[in-house]
């Protein structure tokens, strides 16, 4: 048993994310890719909020389109882009990659998903 105190620990509660610093929020919007030199309907490896995940840029309407997890079901969600500013969920890109088929996101869900 350990006793209290002894060792610090990170406890998140029913599915909630930590809070970034203020430093980890300058630092990822530093380091994201802009929204210029993104492709359209690629995919992109990067931060939902605190978690690493994989989206599609939707370059029509300027934003991204991720897989979360919620309550243990995975479901699409739509997020801006780090550096746009906005209310919101919001996506840092960090490098382009390729997606199995079965984990891709159709030109559907990319055009209608908020």
């Amino acid at each position: 048993m350990v006793e209290p105190g002894a060792i610090q620990l990170d406890i998140v509660l029913d599915d909630a994310e930590p809070d970034m610093s203020a430093t980890q929020k300058r630092r990822m919007e530093e380091q994201a890719l802009s929204p210029g030199g993104l492709v359209a309907g690629a995919y992109y490896r990067g931060y939902l909020g605190n978690t690493s995940t994989i989206a599609r840029w939707s370059g029509q309407q300027y934003r991204f389109v991720a897989w979360t997890q919620e309550k243990g079901e995975s479901k699409l969600k739509g997020a801006r882009h780090v550096l746009e500013s906005g209310i919101g969920d919001a996506f840092a890109p960090f490098e382009q990659v390729q997606v199995e088929k079965e984990k891709q996101i159709s030109d559907f869900h990319l055009a209608n998903t908020r």
